[in-house]
């Protein structure tokens, strides 16, 4: 038998279930985007919004909380701009229900003034207002806080671990202008290229399989990552606990002797590459050349030499070790040539086979942090698609993007859920999908399928409206964590 797809004819199924002719009907489903909302709720992460500062000066009819719910969603729900949160996100009652407001709201908007029905529940320049009117500073204090709970929850781990610093550039295009915006000009292969917009620099856990972004600090792209790095460092620490950062990777962007010596003040072990014009770097390929090192070969080839105690970088007093590569053996890798070899400097020691294959091996999770942040924030949470033009709006974008990136890392762990999918991307296509619409009920009959809301089959099935009695009721939780429906004036069930 011959199996062919359903096609989607609302008409022609109608007209069947008119005739009470229809061959099967069912709930469509909604994935597990209601697990996400449990979970935000049982973690405490979803009262986080409520800490926010909206400085509106007059008393908004649209709650903030609201705003800010969708602004943290639109890349869970593939929205990769606000625009299209009408269509991924408003249409999807269920889940603005659970998330606290009332279908009359849902249906009927927030504002009194919305005579005619449009821009339900808001208009969406309320969410461009609302980026705009939000400063750095508190959009930040929010990313942080939820940082700091996933560490009272365990979700991010105390114990001595190893992280990554890292910078990503955020470019625009166009005529357009934006806030506080930089540019650069350099060479590459010959050819000038110019660039203009900002640059992301953060640090990012990348032992195990939780990626947890801890400190991140936006700047125009004209702005060295190094400048920050010192301060970047104190608010992890901050956050993770003054000891918890065991390994510090970062490349050649910020290696520099002040650096080394802030990091040895934390107690803070660190890799990173050899640039080509440095002395230090000269001065492995010199002892190489005299065969003053210890050399190791690793079990695909690649070959390995260390050295202790190399002379002193400038402005620097910490003793520093270094590592050079050899011998490359994997083609896809950078290859070595003779009299240019290249490496790492590192705090580790490497004065034995085992500690140099250490160093070597530990930079490589460095890697982590272009496929679990870069890429990853980037191409799956539109990182680098700004709904507003202001430093407010784009800095506002950027942590409620960490804040719900983290959210994501929480609820996809071992300890928050066992689910094995990677990345924002293919967890959103399995799970997370929602509704193109409020149509919640599916029905096939003959070669067609329709989509209809409860109350379309209600009137369909020739049964009266519903008195709505409860329309205005709310989703919550009674003390003993059961989800219930509230009236509209709680106090008369909890007595708050």
């Amino acid at each position: 038998m011959i199996y062919l797809p359903l096609l989607y004819n609302k008409e022609r199924v109608t007209e069947k279930l008119k005739q009470k002719k229809y061959d099967d009907i069912f709930l469509r489903n909604r994935g597990r985007l209601d697990d996400l909302i449990a979970f935000l709720y049982q973690t405490g992460i979803l009262a986080r919004f409520d800490s926010i500062k909206s400085p509106m000066e007059r008393k908004p009819e649209i709650p903030r909380n609201f705003l800010h719910y969708c602004l943290c969603l639109k890349p869970v729900v593939e929205a990769g701009s606000v625009n299209q949160l009408p269509s991924r996100l408003f249409e999807d009652t269920d889940t603005l229900q659970e998330l606290g407001f009332t279908i009359e709201e849902i249906k009927d908007g927030f504002s009194v003034k919305n005579k005619e029905g449009e821009n339900i529940p808001v208009n969406i320049n309320a969410f461009y207002d609302e980026l705009e009117r939000l400063p750095e500073a508190e959009t930040k204090r929010f990313f942080q806080g939820e940082a700091l709970l996933l560490k009272d929850k365990k979700f991010l781990r105390k114990k001595e671990g190893i992280y990554a610093l890292d910078a990503v550039k955020l470019l625009i295009t166009g005529t357009k202008k934006y806030e506080n915006f930089g540019r650069i000009t350099y060479r590459k292969n010959g050819e000038l290229i110019k660039e203009k917009g900002y640059k992301l620099v953060f640090i990012q856990k990348v032992d195990g399989d939780d990626y947890f972004v801890v400190a991140a600090v936006l700047l125009p792209v004209n702005v060295h990552e190094s400048t920050v790095a010192e301060r970047l460092v104190e608010e992890a620490l901050a956050i993770v606990g003054s000891s918890a950062i065991n390994i510090l990777l970062f490349d050649r962007g910020f290696l520099g002797g002040k650096l080394f010596d802030f990091l040895e003040d934390k107690k803070i072990h660190f890799v990173c590459p050899t640039r080509d014009d440095q002395h230090l770097t000269r001065h492995m390929q010199g002892l190489h050349r005299t065969g003053e090192e210890v050399k190791t070969t690793l079990e695909d080839g690649t070959i390995l030499a260390g050295y202790d105690h190399l002379i002193k970088t400038e402005s620097c007093e910490r003793k520093i070790n270094g590592v050079l590569i050899l011998k490359q053996e994997k083609k896809s890798r950078k290859q070595v040539k003779e009299g240019k070899e290249f490496g790492f400097l590192t705090s580790l020691p490497t004065s034995y086979s085992s500690q140099i294959e250490k160093v070597y091996t530990l930079y490589s999770r460095r890697w982590k942090i272009e496929t679990n942040g870069n890429r990853e924030l980037k191409q799956g949470w539109y990182l680098n698609r700004f709904p507003s033009r202001s430093w407010n709006g784009i800095s506002a974008h950027i942590f409620f993007t960490l804040f719900m990136f983290n959210a994501i890392t929480a609820f996809k762990g071992s300890k928050g859920r066992s689910l094995t999918e990677r990345g924002i991307i293919s967890l959103r296509h399995k799970h997370f999908k929602p509704f193109p619409n409020n149509h919640m009920i599916a029905v096939t009959a003959d070669k067609y399928i329709a989509t209809y809301s409860l109350g379309e089959l209600v009137t369909l099935f020739g049964l009266p409206p519903p008195s709505g009695k409860h329309h205005n009721y709310r989703w919550g939780r009674l003390p003993d964590g059961q989800m219930a429906l509230f009236p509209p004036r709680r106090k008369s069930l909890l007595g708050d």
